[in-house]
């Protein structure tokens, strides 16, 4: 659940996950049957295991059925398959799991933005041609790059699975009780810096750096009782879902420690594998007074690239020599 992916002890289990905090939200029980690094192949010898370490005995079904299957499989495959291999592993999968659970509802959910050849192109297809009315499909867009996603990642994934259910089965989901990472309808998440998630991440990569704080004292926040203070050349950034052609506009108050000081405000545009190189990249230097002022930032997305806009990413960067304050950032994203 580390955003730098950390793998002490303490950021392991599920309670942060995809699957606790999704359950919680719908006041369900949750089994979570998840394998570091797994495939949907390895998982057709697993799935029915009793101990996953040790080959004997397998789970008896009856025991146990569920509302609905989450399958969140399929990124580990690419490495050593095919796309019609892929596809088959999703059918041999499912036509298991459907032994197993003969009514229950099943959602294939994958993640789009962190390859050209992930899975989320054509798991719809998938679901389609298996022609089980009782199956369905979900895509969440993948914004936490190369890393794993954290707790705020994982809220903003179970946001959108609690969506698709409330969609496919009329189900209701109450609030996250973890804050999500994730932007919506374009906007920024946490743009005021009010929330922050039980390990101390609040939504902007990277949290646990030198020179990035998050200020909690209601008489110097401009909204709100939290701020952002950048020094040390620090930087944090947050990703969003765009298209080709859509202009982002970015509003923020700001404040130096001195006057003169300055802050970096870039606007970056990526293809299908966003930790790669921007396709395009527009940075405004703004120099600063101590008083909070706001400014605005825009900047279009290419229409023509040889792989297409997936992706858009804000970057703020105190100035060299700079201690700046950030709080009450906005954002939109339109065609």
């Amino acid at each position: 659940m580390s955003e730098t992916n950390d793998s002490d002890a303490r950021y392991v289990g599920s309670h942060f996950s995809l699957a606790g905090i999704a359950a919680r939200a719908l006041s369900a029980d949750y089994t979570n049957i998840s394998v570091s690094g797994e495939t949907l192949r390895g998982m057709t010898q697993l799935y029915d295991r009793i101990d996953w370490y040790a080959d004997v005995g397998s789970w008896d079904f009856d025991r146990y059925t569920p509302d609905v299957i989450v399958v969140n499989l399929g990124a580990n495959d690419i490495d050593n398959a095919g796309e019609a291999a892929i596809r088959q592993r999703y059918v041999t999968l499912l036509d298991l799991l459907r032994t197993a659970h003969p009514d229950v509802h099943i959602v294939i959910f994958n993640g789009w933005g962190w390859s050209h050849n992930e899975t989320a192109n054509y798991t719809a297809e998938v679901v389609a041609e298996y022609g089980d009315p009782n199956v369905s499909v979900a895509t969440f867009p993948w914004v936490f790059e190369q890393w794993h996603g954290c707790e705020t990642d994982h809220a903003g994934m179970a946001s959108y699975l609690l969506a698709h259910l409330e969609e496919t089965l009329g189900w209701q989901a109450e609030p996250l009780d973890v804050m999500n990472g994730y932007g919506l309808d374009g906007d920024l998440a946490n743009g005021s810096f009010e929330e922050v998630a039980p390990f101390g991440g609040f939504g902007w990569r990277y949290a646990e750096q030198p020179g990035v704080e998050r200020i909690t004292q209601s008489s110097d926040a401009k909204d709100g009782s939290a701020l952002l203070r950048l020094s040390q050349g620090a930087a944090v950034h947050q990703p969003n879902p765009a298209r080709p052609g859509q202009t982002v506009t970015v509003t923020l108050w700001l404040r130096a420690e001195e006057a003169g000081q300055s802050v970096d405000v870039g606007i970056d545009f990526r293809d299908q594998t966003m930790w790669t190189d921007p396709l395009q990249t527009e940075t405004t230097t703004l120099n600063l007074s101590t008083a909070w002022s706001l400014y605005t930032v825009t900047a279009v997305a290419p229409e023509w690239t040889d792989n297409p806009v997936f992706h858009t990413r804000l970057t703020i960067t105190a100035g060299p020599g700079s201690t700046v304050d950030i709080d009450a950032l906005s954002s939109t994203t339109k065609d």
